[in-house]
């Protein structure tokens, strides 16, 4: 009797359990329904305008806990259809250390929303946290590329864009900016941002390099100097700087000096450095050590085109039979920078593209040639000549190569590692060994 006691009390406490459990379930599941039925409505009322509404309900959910991600997301988005960019900021914050679709979703709209406020430094933190998580994301992908150009970084981009049309993800701008060496965005967005945030380092950056473009160097030299002290780690900051100094007629050896000293670490990768190093060097009398400077630009650089016209008066000076192929490849980027800017204003006009096609077939640019050729026979579907090249580039670029071909890479054709690095003892700081 006891046993059978003791079983029944064991079932009843069993039974009391299920029914806690179910009734709880049962609670939960009405409560996730509800909460689903607000985010239903929340999202309804964010499509037809609605965003004080939206935000409302948002916050009903945030404050029971249901939804806490989705309901974020939509929160954020209301509070900056009201111009409330802050409050929106506010929602996000939580979503924007994770891992997974969900940060990468909010992670964007953080980007939007700092650029809209003229924040490139934290926009551009944002989109590289996106590329983290995921790589080949084609939204922060193609968003950076165009910030880092925007801000006058246009080596940084070219891997970006690269990325961009490995992925047939590539717009007719893309194509612009990534062939042209020297390519600056010159737009009113520029203008409109620093008016919001005039002391945003990458914004007076892409200011300078204009200001540099145009000849006004004294406002150049200003924005650059602002640049440096606030952020001392950009590289394209200081190889503008130098070059900024190396225009003047009377900068001396111990601003050289100053301005290689202070580089910061990586300088070595960025072919402008080098650039700027091989001219100062040149001033000292002809010689290799300046050669050496404009090959360790090419070589990272291949279509750097004072680089390689650069080199071509090095080469000539020493009789060298090399001169003909850089001043030739020098003279074709020329050219290409002129034909992109034609298509920058006449976009249609076909046979400008078939220019640009043949030189970048000249250049070894495959990727290129491709890109436009689909783009002319987007323009007019019958071309002969777009189809052929086309189809060449399609061939060459199966194996994903880089921008330029082996062939024609100045660093692959010809090696002028054993020239010695200038010594800058008594001019400027010992240049470091390139390996």
């Amino acid at each position: 009797m006891r046993m059978m006691l003791s079983k029944r009390r064991v079932l009843l406490v069993a039974l009391g359990c299920l029914l806690i459990g179910g009734a709880w379930y049962f609670q939960r599941s009405a409560q996730r329904t509800l909460h689903g039925q607000l985010l239903v409505d929340a999202r309804a009322a964010l499509a037809a305008g609605k965003h004080a509404e939206a935000e409302t309900l948002a916050r009903r959910i945030i404050a029971a806990g249901g939804f806490a991600a989705e309901s974020r997301l939509v929160a954020g988005e209301a509070a900056v259809g009201q111009g409330a960019s802050e409050r929106a900021l506010a929602y996000l914050e939580p979503l924007l250390g994770g891992q997974d679709s969900t940060a990468v979703t909010a992670l964007g709209a953080a980007a939007t929303i700092s650029w809209d406020q003229g924040d490139l430094t934290q926009a551009e933190r944002s989109l590289r946290r996106i590329l983290q998580i995921s790589p080949e994301h084609p939204y922060a992908t193609a968003r950076l590329a165009y910030l880092l150009t925007l801000t006058g970084r246009h080596w940084e981009s070219g891997p970006l864009r690269l990325s961009l049309m490995q992925r047939d993800s590539f717009e007719f701008d893309d194509l612009l900016l990534w062939g042209n060496a020297r390519a600056l965005v010159q737009t009113d967005e520029l203008t409109r941002l620093r008016q919001l945030a005039p002391q945003d380092p990458l914004l007076m950056l892409g200011a300078a390099s204009v200001a540099a473009r145009t000849n006004d160097l004294e406002s150049a030299r200003k924005l650059v100097a602002a640049v440096v002290a606030a952020r001392p780690d950009l590289i394209e900051a200081r190889a503008l700087q130098g070059y900024l100094l190396i225009d003047r007629a009377d900068v001396s050896a111990d601003e050289m000096q100053a301005w290689n000293r202070q580089l910061p670490p990586g300088s070595d990768e960025h072919p402008d450095i080098w650039v700027v190093r091989g001219l100062w060097t040149k001033r000292s009398g002809p010689g290799t050590a300046a050669g050496r400077c404009f090959w360790e630009a090419v070589r990272r650089s291949p279509n750097h085109q004072t680089g390689n016209y650069q080199l071509a008066l090095v080469l000539r000076q020493m009789e060298s039979a090399d001169a003909e192929w850089f001043r030739q490849r020098a003279e074709s980027l020329e050219e290409l920078q002129r034909m992109l800017g034609i298509l920058d204003t006449q976009r249609g006009d076909i046979a400008t593209m078939q220019r640009v096609v043949e030189l970048n077939e000249k250049l070894g640019r495959a990727w290129e040639v491709w890109g436009w050729s689909r783009v002319a026979l987007l323009e007019e579907p019958t071309l002969k000549w777009a189809q052929q090249a086309r189809d060449r580039a399609a061939a060459l670029i199966k194996s994903s190569p880089p921008q330029v071909l082996p062939d024609s890479n100045p660093g692959s054709r010809y090696d002028y590692s054993a020239w010695a690095l200038p010594d800058w003892t008594s001019q400027t700081s010992t240049l470091p060994d390139s390996k």
